[in-house]
């Protein structure tokens, strides 16, 4: 039980706000950037810099995923709520990945016909 609180509140506080202040930083800057890791070539980690919109529905899917994290992780330690924590963090994970595939697609898109230069 311990194990699983002490890993509930490294996950569901520590890393949840590392996704929530990401997202809130880009949300109020207009901008992300995305680590990526290239193959076959040098350097192996580059950064991909979304512009405009999908940038905004990006930082809003990630503060989705930490509060997605929060719920699942922190609250679905507790027994009483574990349901109710459990459909949150469903629901609020279901909300970041569509913004999340909505912005990437938006993004190569927009990329590819030349919007975001």
């Amino acid at each position: 039980m311990e194990e699983n609180f002490r890993n509930g509140w490294f996950g569901g506080i520590v890393v949840a706000c590392v996704a929530l202040f990401w997202g809130i930083a880009s949300l109020t800057s207009g901008e992300i950037v995305l680590p990526i890791r290239r193959f076959r070539s040098l350097p192996i980690y580059a950064h991909i810099h979304v512009h405009a919109w999908p940038a905004t529905l990006i930082a809003v899917a990630l503060i989705s995923f930490g509060f997605s994290m929060h719920f699942g992780l922190f609250w679905g330690q507790f027994p009483k709520i574990e349901r109710l924590a459990f459909l949150a963090a469903v629901g609020t994970a279901w909300i970041g990945g569509i913004l999340f595939a909505i912005g990437i697609f938006s993004w190569s898109i927009g990329t590819v016909a030349g919007f975001w230069q």
